[in-house]
């Protein structure tokens, strides 16, 4: 289930300001359900797609604390993309935020030793 978010309020002014209106628009918080691979080499450079739902406007994609080398959405078949950067670790978290919302799929990527 999608968390709706803050509602923001912006004033529009019709006929060159003689009649204002007031239009909400709904910021919805993106949802982060799965990743695929759920690992990549140390090195970086692993192409994780990442699903979910209100996906389309996220601007940072989390591997644990470090951001993400490319992020990349294709609205027409609603695939998120990015690319993982170099790190270590196991069960590290991975994190999308959009509009100052997010969310977190906890424990979803591990690094492995290159060869």
């Amino acid at each position: 289930p999608g968390t709706v978010g803050a509602f923001n309020l912006s004033s529009v002014y019709l006929n060159d300001g003689a009649i204002p209106a007031v239009v909400d628009t709904a910021v919805v918080a993106p949802e982060l359900t799965g990743i695929s691979p759920d690992r990549g080499a140390d090195s970086g450079g692993t192409v994780v797609e990442l699903r979910g739902v209100n996906l389309g406007a996220v601007d940072t994609v989390l591997f644990g604390s470090t951001p993400a080398e490319t992020i990349q959405y294709d609205a027409t078949t609603g695939r998120l993309l990015a690319v993982a950067p170099a790190g270590s670790g196991n069960k590290l978290d991975v994190t999308v935020s959009a509009l100052g919302q997010s969310s977190t799929l906890a424990r979803s990527f591990s690094y492995f030793r290159a060869s």
